[in-house]
């Protein structure tokens, strides 16, 4: 199933989805959701434990495209978000729960830390020169900005930046985005708004200037 979750709250979109999934389970075997436009979904082993409770194996993952706080390995732009994920299933005693991320901290505790005036014990960030970095203020409060040191870090951090596109499946690249919307703008050009194609008409009069068909 493919959702669009219309940013409501993301912890009452994934319970819901894990309800439906509940029902369809014992037909299906394997039960997928695909949820885009969700809000903040909050923690994740919460969620997936509600299927270990019932005998079943859950499997949950979250990116947002929206947001960037983690540069790809290699790099210094922040692109990627932590691209936490999580995993239930049932143990002989109390279910197994992981709940992680690509990234070796969170965006939430290092705006916790800045809010405090903490620094991290260790440089789990990196900031936009790309130097290992304890301030977390680097994050959001520098411009440019910093991000969150993938799992391993500079050294080992490919394998965190294997996780985080894991996650992102389908990957989006950077710069692939840019260019579809640059090659679809040189098809079929640049939609503008009435009230923009009013305000330049006015300007073209104003200075004599031709109005192209196109507007």
């Amino acid at each position: 199933m493919v959702w669009d979750g219309r940013y409501l709250p993301g912890l009452w979109l994934v319970e819901r989805a894990l309800g439906v999934a509940f029902e369809r389970v014992a037909t299906h075997g394997v039960v997928s959701v695909a949820i885009r436009r969700s809000h903040h979904i909050a923690c994740l082993a919460a969620l997936v434990r509600l299927a270990t409770e019932r005998g079943y194996v859950a499997l949950l993952a979250t990116s947002d495209p929206a947001f960037g706080f983690v540069a790809p390995y290699g790099g210094r732009e922040p692109l990627l978000t932590p691209n936490p994920f999580a995993i239930g299933y049932p143990g002989s005693r109390t279910p197994v729960l992981v709940d992680m991320c690509a990234s070796i901290t969170t965006v939430s505790m290092a705006s916790q830390k800045a809010a405090a005036g903490e620094a991290f014990e260790h440089p789990w960030l990196m900031d936009a020169e790309g130097r290992p970095s304890t301030d977390p203020r680097v994050l959001e409060q520098t411009d440019p900005r910093g991000s969150l040191l993938l799992l391993g870090g500079l050294e080992y951090g490919h394998k965190g930046f294997g996780l985080a596109l894991m996650v992102e499946v389908p990957v989006r690249m950077p710069g692939e985005q840019a260019e579809r919307r640059i090659a679809a703008a040189r098809e079929h050009g640049v939609p503008l708004a009435e009230p923009t194609v009013r305000r330049l008409a006015l300007s073209a009069a104003r200075f004599g200037l031709d109005v192209p068909a196109a507007l």
